[in-house]
């Protein structure tokens, strides 16, 4: 597994729920839920579960939309 942090976030690509819980510093049980209420929008086409890391830097930083072609399932 690969290991980022919030400044490698600036590069893209798309980064699974592990690592997205690694870089918000949270456990993955807490991340897969997020993901399941919506707050944390997974790219519709992957399997498992893929997060764009441009998205997700907007969502630290609080600039997040909705308008984020993604949904929580």
């Amino acid at each position: 597994m690969r290991y980022f942090a919030y400044r490698d976030l600036a590069d893209g690509g798309v980064l699974s729920v592990n690592e997205v819980a690694h870089v918000l510093r949270i456990g993955r049980t807490k991340a897969y839920q997020l993901v399941k209420a919506g707050e944390i929008k997974v790219l519709p086409f992957r399997r498992p579960k893929r997060i764009s890391a441009n998205w997700l830097k907007s969502y630290i930083d609080g600039t997040a939309t909705e308008q984020m072609s993604g949904t929580a399932t």
